[in-house]
């Protein structure tokens, strides 16, 4: 009979030389001699299979999670995007009603029938003045066709008034009619308008206004009968004793005529050329002939031996020089 474990071997064998005890027979791997203490029965341990962690194996099964975009859940992405398109929409109207708005804001603000103030182009200004119960009115003529007249509120009256006068300015050459409205229930509203209106220029006598070609001439050029050309330049004056234009001496007037245009002026220096050596190289011509004569100079047109330096006078006078004179 065989016997997978330990044999115990009778005391009636002979025993080996040099043996006194037990004898341990190994009949399978699991079975160790061990000292004489005793026999014990060891196995080979069993090691245990690592443990491999499943939570991502979960997760990536998991249909929620399996489609994402831009690392959200589609239904989170596709929120934010309409989100965001809702906030660009509001943007652009509420732009494009802000800038409507300033748009007619600005525009009613510079409307004179909606505005306290306004402003209308004229050659004057007008200057209202109040002493006491009287107003007065001032006007200052301006070459200038570009000048404002402000028509402005107050309050210091509630009644309605009209009102309506005509000043003649002969040194303009003009009539300036001046039309004042004042009207109130809460407040007083005053509107001053001034129109100017030529009348025909003299072309006798040594008053009033003569021709007068400023300020729409000026800067051009008029050629005289012998071919010369003068540069016109209006509002300016070369008086007797300024210097040349050129530096070179001073400004000396030849002679003087009385003349009712610009071009006559100019044909008296084209002749005094022809006739004297001491030449003609500029002209100062004013077409106020009241002016010129209550002034004492015996004429308006002075023919003048040079050019002279910038020298500023009123909108009647004008210079007229040869150019490279």
């Amino acid at each position: 009979m065989s016997y997978g474990g330990l044999e115990l071997v009778s005391d009636l064998k002979r025993w080996p030389k040099g043996y006194d005890g037990l004898e341990v027979r190994v009949e399978q791997e699991k079975e160790v001699p061990i000292t004489r203490g005793g026999l014990c029965y060891v196995s080979s341990p069993e090691r245990p299979w690592p443990s491999i962690p499943n939570d991502g194996l979960a997760k990536a099964d998991d249909p929620k999670d399996a489609k994402r975009v831009c690392g959200v859940r589609p239904n989170v992405f596709w929120l934010l995007l309409v989100i965001a398109v809702l906030i660009v929409v509001i943007a652009a109207v509420g732009g494009g009603i802000g800038g409507s708005y300033l748009a007619n804001r600005g525009k009613d603000s510079s409307d004179p029938t909606t505005s306290g103030s306004n402003t209308t182009t004229a050659m004057f200004i007008v200057t209202r003045t109040s002493d006491g119960g009287s107003f007065t009115t001032t006007l200052e003529p301006r070459t200038d066709s570009s000048i404002p007249i402000t028509s402005s509120i107050s309050e210091t009256d509630t009644s309605d008034t009209s009102s309506h006068s005509t000043i003649s300015d002969p040194s303009y050459d003009s009539t300036i009619s001046i039309t004042t409205t004042t009207s109130s229930h809460s407040g007083t509203s005053t509107v001053t308008t001034a129109s100017k209106t030529s009348s025909a220029a003299v072309t006798s006598g040594t008053s009033g206004i003569a021709s007068n070609p400023c300020p729409g001439q000026n800067l051009t050029t008029v050629t005289g009968t012998d071919g010369s050309i003068f540069t016109l330049l209006c509002a300016v004056d070369w008086p007797s004793g300024i210097k040349t234009a050129y530096g070179n001496g001073k400004v000396g007037d030849l002679t003087r005529f009385t003349e009712y245009t610009l071009k006559s002026c100019i044909s008296q220096c084209v002749e005094w050329n022809t006739e004297n050596n001491e030449k003609c190289k500029g002209v100062i011509y004013s077409a106020n002939l009241t002016a010129s004569y209550d002034g004492g100079q015996d004429g308006n047109c002075f023919l003048k031996n040079s050019i002279g330096r910038y020298y500023p006078n009123s909108g009647t006078s004008m210079a007229a020089g040869i150019l490279g004179g």
